[in-house]
């Protein structure tokens, strides 16, 4: 429990890491063939626990498995094991976002009076690793690179600690006090969809403080899945945006997902140039009255990828693997500066668009316009 007063023993920690498993794209790049890229097979045994089955190859390139230490497995918290690679990599994805923010949200809610920092070790492999990074060999951002900047890139940032029964908290990493905010919670119960909404004003937030709002995220019992969309504005200014699900029972099952993500819901992608030679801008929006779980973007050289070569790399997105509320809409930059030579020679180049429950489809950049500036819809 990264949130427990006992988790470490110490202020600073020079070696913290975790899962790394990366797309299924860069598998296909590092194994050669079909059979040495097939991913561990899982099999739930009958108290819970998990039976995985892990090939020569993935073990030679140091695979740790995704189970608690009670051996209970993580990829399958989300339904039935993964029929294939993609799917396997993908809901490796979501616990490398949930495993890399709760780690440094853990910290900051006791920075200041326990914690004083800590190194992740490590953010790369300098080599064709499956564990313990941020991005990969090819240059491609895991799911935990992301669940890192969802917590480290805001200054003033709004989390919930779950050693406390999820009591709001807001980490003021500035030198100055922040006033006049509203700390806001809205929630949406899957399946069903009942969805509700609380705000609160806060006091001001001292300085380089973590203060504890007092008041608490509630998931509903039984076998349904909450998700709760976090936000602290002032004004009309958001100053941070957190999305977390919770599951009704105990034990972290989010098996209930699985079916409800059968049900495909209608994104829109509108892509316009930035305000910097090979940048641009994505906005999404979730045209559908349930959430959408889980947006994950690449920029491919085509309409499609199948292996890290097929993408552009790298790609540096504001954000990533997003969770969009029934009607909300979020603004992605995208910044290929790193890539121009690649970007330039690939005149098809396309950001591709897939979720949870969202069917894959993609925004082509296109020639002399670098990209589309009409709506591509799922």
């Amino acid at each position: 429990d990264f949130f427990s007063s006992d988790f470490y023993a110490y202020g600073f920690n020079p070696e913290c890491g975790s899962v790394g498993v990366p797309c299924a794209e860069s598998i296909r790049t590092m194994f050669t063939t079909a059979d040495l890229w097939e991913p561990p097979r899982l099999e739930r045994n009958a108290d819970g626990t998990a039976t995985e089955i892990v090939s020569a190859a993935w073990n030679f390139h140091k695979y740790i498995s995704y189970s608690t230490a009670d051996g209970r497995s993580k990829i399958l918290s989300y339904g039935p094991p993964p029929g294939s690679l993609d799917e396997f990599c993908f809901r490796a994805q979501i616990v490398n976002y949930t495993q890399y923010r709760a780690l440094l949200e853990a910290w900051g809610s006791r920075m200041w009076t326990k914690y004083t920092g800590l190194l992740i070790w490590k953010t790369a492999n300098p080599w064709t690793g499956l564990r313990g990074q941020l991005y990969d060999w090819y240059l491609n951002q895991t799911g935990g690179f992301y669940g890192a900047k969802a917590c480290c890139a805001e200054m003033v940032h709004i989390q919930s600690n779950p050693a406390a029964q999820n009591a709001l908290q807001v980490v003021n990493r500035l030198p100055v006090a922040v006033s006049g905010c509203v700390a806001e919670v809205e929630t949406v119960c899957c399946p069903g969809n009942a969805r509700y909404t609380q705000s609160w004003a806060l006091g001001d937030l001292e300085p380089l403080q973590t203060t504890t709002v007092g008041h608490k995220i509630a998931a509903e019992a039984g076998d349904s899945v909450t998700f709760a969309k976090l936000r602290l504005r002032r004004g009309a200014e958001t100053l941070s945006r957190n999305v977390y699900w919770l599951s009704g029972k105990d034990g972290g099952d989010f098996s209930a997902l699985a079916q409800w993500g059968e049900a495909k819901v209608g994104i829109s992608a509108k892509i316009s140039p930035g305000t910097a030679a090979s940048t641009f801008v994505a906005r999404l929006e979730n045209l559908a009255q349930t959430v959408a779980f889980f947006v994950e973007l690449k920029v491919a050289k085509g309409s499609a990828a199948r292996t890290a070569r097929d993408l552009l790399a790298p790609a540096f997105l504001s954000d990533n693997y997003v969770t969009l509320f029934p009607e909300e809409a979020l603004d992605i930059m995208i910044d290929l500066s790193e890539a121009a030579a690649e970007l330039g020679a690939a005149e098809g180049a396309s950001l591709l668009v897939e979720g949870w429950n969202v069917s894959p489809f993609s925004v082509p950049l296109r020639p002399n316009n670098p990209l589309a500036s009409e709506d591509e819809v799922a």
